[in-house]
């Protein structure tokens, strides 16, 4: 089934998305199963698409905002059933030059 493009039907993943803004690295949630994770992922991920295409409409082009989300800043990954949203800037890698 496609997921539903109305962004009135993502409040709950826009409500974890900001708390993932607000913080200083990121958050994790838990949820009961593997499966309710991965479609809390997908469903964010529309989120932030709808985001996108709001900001669209919303700012005109040449704008930094236009067709772009406050939420392309957040990685949102899954582990089990966990998912780990991450402010990108805010990773941390172990780098070496070969």
């Amino acid at each position: 089934m496609p997921l539903n493009k109305s962004p009135l039907a993502y409040g709950d993943c826009t409500k974890v998305l900001d708390r993932a803004l607000v913080s200083e690295k990121g958050i994790k949630v838990t949820f009961p199963t593997h499966r309710e994770a991965k479609a809390f992922q997908y469903r964010a991920m529309q989120a932030r698409r709808n985001d996108r295409i709001t900001n669209a409409t919303i700012y005109p082009k040449g704008e930094p905002m236009h067709a772009k989300s406050a939420y392309d800043y957040l990685c949102v990954s899954v582990r089990e059933n966990i998912i780990i949203i991450e402010k990108v800037a805010e990773r941390d890698f172990d780098i070496e030059e070969m």
